[in-house]
């Protein structure tokens, strides 16, 4: 026992080691989220390649649960785009990790955003910020409940 004890905590060490990502509460995750809606990632803008490249979308929100939608501007999705350096070869070295989120056009989900600072755009931070579809009326719930908890 006390031997599967060990080799838990050193894979699980070891996980957390290599870029998994931590699990988080639900509740957390929409306290810290400045807009909550259900909607379809319509639009996507790739950047080009480079050390800092930041791709774009536009999401269509069906329904806010939390926040407000941008007047006139719908909502802006920044992330990741193909980051990294040409090679001396002329070859492209990607530096995207596994904790980098991308997106494509057509994702319908619920998306938990934060907002970039400085800017009209919005960001996933954590894979737990996009629910799909069964889990809906859970998030709704749960919006409803962290608010009254946070109107006490």
């Amino acid at each position: 026992m006390k031997n599967l004890i060990v080799s838990l905590a050193i894979c699980l060490s070891c996980c957390s080691a290599s870029g998994a990502w931590e699990l988080v509460p639900l509740e957390q995750l929409i306290a810290s989220s400045d807009l909550v809606v259900i909607g379809k990632l319509t639009y996507v803008m790739r950047a080009e390649p480079g050390p800092t490249a930041t791709d774009h979308g536009y999401i269509e929100a069906s329904e806010v649960l939390k926040g407000q939608v941008p007047d006139g501007h719908g909502i802006v999705l920044a992330f990741p785009g193909k980051r990294g350096n040409p090679a001396p070869d002329g070859t492209f070295k990607s530096s995207l990790t596994a904790k980098d989120l991308r997106f494509e056009e057509g994702l319908d989900v619920c998306w938990l955003l934060k907002r970039v600072p400085g800017t009209d755009s919005y960001a996933v931070d954590h894979p737990s910020r996009i629910q799909p579809y069964p889990s809906y009326d859970e998030v709704r719930a749960r919006v409803t409940a962290v608010a009254k908890a946070s109107a006490r």
